[in-house]
């Protein structure tokens, strides 16, 4: 039997579809297939949880997993909270952070840019199937359409279980309202496969950290301002776990220790506000201290905008 192409499949609701676009703030498949006969099942591990009762959805499962920081924080960057806490099921390919960290950092603050907010949310839901697919079931698929309503490609090579370029590192982790399979990479909606345009028309500094601290800024700002402070503070984390994941030589380790503590501040808020603050805070120094070892230039153009207007 032929690996299955599964183009066909959409949400049987086209409501429930708008409601998630609408949840991303936007004007924003795997479904359970034959197998082959005697086709055998990815090389790629099931993970050990996977016989457990999940107790959890798919975000919570993501942020105590420890290694989701970016794709959790990026997903509710995004607006798309409510769309991933709700029933579903959903297939999610998760990247982790060492994923994340592979895009050029100057991508990721392009795409914390609020002109980009599509481009990230037509990335976020390239990676979500709204179905519940086990490891199994994929091996027997060739492509599946996700909630971007473009097709991904599925595949096996060398007994291990591929989605675009990604591996899957570790499948089948279970959640009440879907099910998790890690990738080593983020995925790129076809028209979405070279994203240098948007950093080709940004106008930020040239220097990779500055551009996504300013990026974040940039776009938490407004936020705050809105009194969307919960909003604000997912925007900074996401660019300070970016900015932690950079090389030391970009980004030296004393700057990743100030964010990790500022980080660990904010958790220790109780209300977003206070969260937001001290993240931006820890932005501000990072900012400092990477400013110090920078041209005149740079630092100068850097220091102009990193007050955050008082909350109105």
């Amino acid at each position: 039997m032929n690996r299955t192409t599964l183009n066909s499949f959409r949400p049987t609701n086209p409501r429930r579809l708008l409601a998630i676009t609408a949840a991303a703030g936007l004007s924003l498949a795997l479904i359970s297939a034959a197998l082959g006969v005697g086709r055998a099942a990815p090389r790629t591990s099931p993970a050990t949880v996977a016989s457990v009762e999940p107790t959890a959805n798919i975000l919570s499962v993501a942020r105590s997993a420890g290694s989701f920081k970016t794709l959790a924080a990026a997903i509710e960057a995004a607006g798309l909270t409510s769309a991933l806490n709700s029933d579903g099921p959903f297939t999610v390919f998760a990247p982790t952070d060492a994923a994340f960290a592979k895009l050029p950092a100057d991508t990721l603050a392009a795409l914390l840019q609020p002109e980009n907010k599509r481009v990230l949310v037509a990335i976020l839901t390239y990676h979500v199937v709204q179905a519940r697919v086990t490891s199994v079931q994929a091996a027997g698929l060739s492509s599946a359409t996700t909630l971007n309503s473009k097709a991904v490609p599925i595949s096996l090579r060398d007994g291990r279980l591929t989605v675009q370029n990604a591996a899957v590192i570790k499948t089948d982790i279970p959640a009440t309202n879907g099910i998790i399979h890690v990738i080593d990479s983020v995925l790129l909606p076809p028209d979405l496969a070279d994203l240098s345009g948007l950093t080709a028309t940004r106008s930020q500094s040239s220097n990779a950290p500055m551009s996504l601290i300013q990026a974040a800024i940039d776009r938490g700002v407004p936020m705050y301002n809105d009194h969307e402070p919960k909003a604000c503070t997912k925007i900074y984390e996401v660019a300070m776990i970016g900015l932690m994941a950079m090389d030391d030589a970009t980004v030296p380790a004393n700057v990743k220790a100030a964010l990790e503590r500022a980080m660990d501040r904010a958790r220790s808020e109780t209300s977003w506000s206070k969260k937001a603050w001290a993240c931006r805070e820890g932005l501000d120094q990072a900012a400092e201290m990477l400013a110090s070892n920078s041209t005149p230039d740079t630092a100068s153009s850097t220091q102009k905008t990193t007050t955050m207007p008082a909350a109105r």
